[in-house]
């Protein structure tokens, strides 16, 4: 994974009074209340369940019987079958994601990128933009 497809970190740090800060040197979040919360979620996103030899000599068993049982099977389907084998497995990299919490009252805002959500509910971070 390159280092372009790593989310910045945010920072945490002490304000002023008490105040507590976020920051990804372009955005801050700041909790001046001292019953808030202020927290960092992360995930990685496409990471296969299974590893890829689980997932695909199951199916590549699968095809070769079907070659014995039809030596004389089309050069067509054997290629595509081939091609629906490949296409089975995720050859892209898994992505990292991360965002800020603040926390006040059971109000929550959420931070990851441009993105802004206010809301009551522990949202988790998960495949998408």
């Amino acid at each position: 994974m390159t280092q372009a497809t790593q989310p910045v970190p945010w920072e945490f740090f002490d304000g002023p009074q008490g105040m507590r800060v976020a920051s990804d040197g372009t955005l801050r979040l700041c909790v001046l209340e001292p019953e808030g919360k202020l927290f960092r979620r992360r995930a990685i996103v496409g990471v296969p369940m299974r590893c890829m030899g689980d997932a695909l000599l199951p199916k590549l068993n699968e095809f070769a019987g079907d070659i014995l049982k039809q030596p004389d099977m089309p050069a067509t389907e054997a290629v595509a079958r081939l091609l629906a084998l490949a296409g089975s497995i995720p050859t892209a990299e898994p992505t990292r994601r991360e965002c800020v919490v603040a926390e006040l009252h059971g109000v929550r805002v959420y931070i990851e990128g441009r993105d802004v959500v206010v809301t009551t509910r522990d949202l988790q971070l998960a495949g998408g933009g």
